[in-house]
């Protein structure tokens, strides 16, 4: 009997120690209380492979023109809040490539715009259908001369410069001394006599001979009428026609600006605001001519 209760008490600590002692657990059996973490799944191999597409590889002249959505974009116009959802599986236009993302716009509105995650287009993969622009800068370079002594080869030698070309002699004259272009027989090829030279000097415009004064002589009305009439019918004065005459007289001559004339008069038959009247003409004769016809109340000339 005794030793069934030590048994019972033996069996009865082990239990105890088996459920409320874990590590005593991991001991006694090899199970841990904590249950093991997931396995890791093996990573996408596409996604492996995208991963590893050097986008900065490639210049954007070899960017795709569109790409496709694999998931939802919203694009907007330029200050408008509202937005426009394109679902997934939409081509769009690629507009730019930004930092970590693209610029895109509906197929044909380019006027609305949106972002996307680089990821969540088909950029990537249409950059590995194309070979990335080899650089052409290291290539196409010559190494410096300091390159040349670093990598102990002697460095090219300057080409020298061509000479220059000398100075014609006819050129070295022709710029040291004014071709001379005086005429043969011209004053100015006068050897001077006294002071400067009289050929550099500029020469002075020959003043016009002053106007003969005419001499003035009476004419007689007769005459005085005569070269009023031969003045109308020239059309010297525009105002009156010779029909329009009704009296023809002289005047006592007058002087005027150091001149003296003889004085012709007509009155003609007139149109003005107030209907037909009859007007007055002045002639100022001198030469045997009319010089000017006035208006002899106004004092203004005639046309």
């Amino acid at each position: 009997m005794k030793a069934l209760v030590n048994l019972i008490v033996v069996a009865a600590a082990g239990f105890l120690g088996y459920a409320f002692e874990p590590n005593l657990r991991l001991e006694l059996t090899g199970i841990s209380h904590v249950p093991a973490p997931p396995k890791a799944k093996a990573g996408n191999p596409e996604e492996q492979i995208l991963s590893k597409v050097n986008i900065g590889a490639y210049s954007p002249e070899q960017y795709p023109k569109e790409v496709t959505l694999k998931k939802p974009a919203q694009v907007s116009a330029p200050g408008s809040e509202a937005k426009m959802t394109l679902e997934a599986g939409t081509k769009v236009t690629l507009v730019k490539l930004d930092t970590g993302a693209l610029v895109i716009s509906p197929i044909g509105i380019p006027n609305v715009t949106g972002t996307v995650e680089i990821h969540h287009t088909d950029f990537r993969e249409q950059l590995l259908a194309v070979v990335p622009a080899p650089a052409t800068t290291a290539t196409t370079e010559k190494p410096k001369p300091m390159d040349a002594m670093a990598k102990n080869e002697p460095a090219e030698a300057a080409e020298p410069a061509a000479p220059a070309e000398p100075a014609k002699p006819a050129d070295a004259m022709a710029k040291a001394e004014p071709a001379d272009t005086t005429a043969p027989g011209d004053p100015a090829m006068k050897e001077p006599t006294e002071g400067a030279n009289p050929a550099l000097a500029p020469e002075k415009p020959a003043e016009p001979a002053p106007a003969a004064p005419t001499e003035f002589a009476a004419l007689a009305q007769d005459e005085i009428v005569k070269i009023m009439q031969e003045s109308i019918k020239s059309g010297q004065v525009k105002s009156f026609k010779l029909e329009d005459v009704s009296e023809w007289t002289s005047a006592e001559p007058e002087e005027l600006n150091g001149v003296k004339y003889n004085i012709g008069m007509v009155t003609y038959t007139g149109t003005t605001f107030m209907g037909k009247s009859q007007l007055k003409g002045k002639a100022f004769i001198s030469g045997g001519k009319v010089t000017n016809w006035i208006n002899p109340k106004s004092g203004t000339d005639l046309k």
